[in-house]
């Protein structure tokens, strides 16, 4: 952290998986963190709060909700990350101060069992208006930041076009962000 903030003041660290992670894998901290696959995340966290100046925010971008498609998984989730998640910290109120809440969606959630219809974008996991649904749930419950993880569509090729990538899940994402700025 020290060495990000010589180069980078006041940045913002996004990691994929958070303590969040880690509350689920210890069952909200009955089981020891050296019994669970990612416990050495949350002392790595503690490292990071620890060196953290002046603004720096770390994001817990939760991958963990890649398929949610219900508004209350959400703001479930954001009470985990941002309070219950804090008990597992060496510094609970540094930790509650630093963090922010963030939310990974996988657009083509699962495509490889569960296909990716470009001609039928209705019958995806997320059709346009399920995922546009999902996305504004994930900006309302967020901090700040929501990111769109893909597979097999693209946002862009060598040629500079979409691959795969159906104009309705563009349009989609458009009214949301254009719809969570007037809120």
């Amino acid at each position: 952290m020290a060495a990000f903030q010589e180069t980078f003041p006041d940045l913002t660290l996004m990691l994929t998986f958070g303590p969040s992670l880690v509350w689920g894998q210890s069952q909200g901290g009955k089981v020891p963190l050296e019994a669970c696959r990612y416990g050495l995340l949350v002392p790595f966290v503690d490292g990071l709060i620890d060196a953290a100046k002046g603004k720096t925010r770390i994001v817990d971008g939760f991958e963990q909700s890649y398929g949610y498609r219900e508004a209350a998984a959400f703001e479930k989730v954001q009470e985990l990350m941002t309070s219950k998640a804090a008990g597992l910290m060496a510094d609970p109120p540094a930790y509650r101060r630093l963090l922010s809440a963030g939310f990974g969606l996988w657009l083509d959630y699962d495509w490889r069992k569960l296909g990716w219809k470009t001609e039928m974008p209705e019958s995806n996991y997320f059709s346009p208006e399920r995922f546009h649904d999902s996305l504004r749930a994930a900006l309302h419950w967020s901090d700040e930041y929501v990111w769109i993880y893909t597979e097999k569509a693209r946002w862009w090729s060598g040629e500079g076009k979409p691959l795969e990538l159906p104009d309705a899940y563009v349009q989609s994402i458009r009214t949301a962000r254009e719809q969570y700025c007037k809120d």
